[in-house]
């Protein structure tokens, strides 16, 4: 699985960098400028800390295919 997901991005990475690469150079809207400093103001609305998997069992598992129920 690993070795797909390094393959997904040597293929795609730089077409997405080349793609994208003029919208990254655009300037941040106003708008979000200010939403942004006023989030970063705020007394208190930081993040909680991430989980690490030391910290947090994992619970996920692979999805199964699931019966279709319009039938």
């Amino acid at each position: 699985m690993a070795d797909n997901v390094h393959w997904l991005r040597d293929t795609y990475g730089p077409a997405l960098r080349a793609y994208y690469a003029d919208l990254l150079k655009q300037p941040v809207p106003q708008k979000f400028a200010d939403l942004i400093a006023s989030l970063e103001a705020t007394p208190g609305a930081a993040s909680p800390p991430l989980e690490t998997e030391d910290s947090h069992p994992a619970t996920t598992q692979p999805c199964e295919p699931q019966p279709d129920s319009s039938e």
